[in-house]
């Protein structure tokens, strides 16, 4: 997705590839033959869980460090 917002005006692809362009920019992955990523989204991962599980073990090591979490800031 050359053209996106975040890569616009493109002058240089190599570059707009390597220091522009996130995961989001990506439209559909093939691994061995199989879709793992298809208009933009993930096959076959359930997404909430993994974002759960995720978030479970961030609040895990801030406990257990005593940090005070402030997400905004």
């Amino acid at each position: 997705m050359l053209n996106a917002a975040s890569t616009w005006p493109l002058n240089n692809a190599p570059g707009a590839v390597v220091n522009l362009m996130n995961p989001s920019n990506v439209d559909t992955i093939f691994i061995t033959g199989k879709v793992r990523k298809w208009r933009g989204n993930l096959v076959g991962v359930d997404v909430p869980r993994v974002l759960r599980l995720v978030a479970e073990a961030r609040d895990g090591v801030v406990r257990r460090s005593g940090f005070m979490m402030d997400l905004l800031g």
